[in-house]
């Protein structure tokens, strides 16, 4: 949650219309909520369980998704109407093996892990069942100070979580991606692996690899 949020929401929709799918997050009350919404917000996020909120969004069409961690939370923000409900702080119970859990009773639901989604990670999540990944550390306010939307600092971090979203590629750590150097030069390459060979000493014997490949056949007497 940023200061002036309603506004942010405005601005970006004046400024890319359908281009972008906006939403808002951090939303705790129902006033909130229809704040957002009639800023251009399609879908509102909630940290935490709020009955009038998720029945503002439906109210207005929009998508719902409130915030749960225990059981009774996840189940209850379900009946209550919510579209998808975020699994949050998701890494402090655990992280993907919790949110397989949750899922065992209830197959039916949709969950959205938050807190703990990482490029490393992301691929562990969708496999135990998430329909969504919640990674808040892309996109504006942060992007707009430092380059604007897709700016190249954040690009590695999309695409790996694009891609483990996709099923493509292989999914990597941030630390294992190639880091550009000043001037466009590439990162160092790795040396060769092997022993490295000395120079042999001019007296030395002749070994096998120096025989000729045609030499005669020796004969026994």
């Amino acid at each position: 949650r940023v200061p002036g949020e309603v506004g942010l929401v405005s601005e970006l929709k004046r400024e890319y219309g359908d281009d972008v799918l906006l939403g808002s997050g951090t939303v705790t009350t129902a006033d909130e909520a229809k704040a957002t919404i009639d800023a251009g917000a399609e879908f509102v996020v909630s940290p935490s369980l709020h009955a009038d909120v998720i029945a503002a969004t439906k109210a207005a069409g929009k998508v719902s998704i409130p915030g749960s961690l225990t059981p009774t939370e996840v189940i209850t923000a379900h009946r209550a109407g919510a579209d998808y409900v975020k699994i949050f702080p998701c890494s402090a119970m655990g992280g993907a093996p919790y949110l397989k859990a949750l899922l065992a009773p209830f197959p039916f639901l949709k969950l959205i892990p938050t807190g703990g989604v990482t490029i490393a990670t992301a691929a562990d999540f969708l496999k135990a069942g998430a329909k969504a990944l919640g990674e808040g550390r892309v996109g504006p306010p942060r992007a707009r100070r430092v380059g604007g939307w897709g700016c190249r600092r954040d690009r590695p971090r999309v695409a790996g979580l694009r891609g483990a979203v996709q099923g493509t590629g292989r999914v990597r750590a941030p630390g294992a991606l190639p880091v550009p150097r000043p001037g466009g030069a590439r990162a160092r390459p790795r040396r060769a692996r092997g022993r490295a060979r000395l120079p042999r000493r001019a007296d030395a014997l002749p070994t096998r690899r120096d025989r000729p490949a045609t030499a005669p056949a020796r004969t026994r007497f």
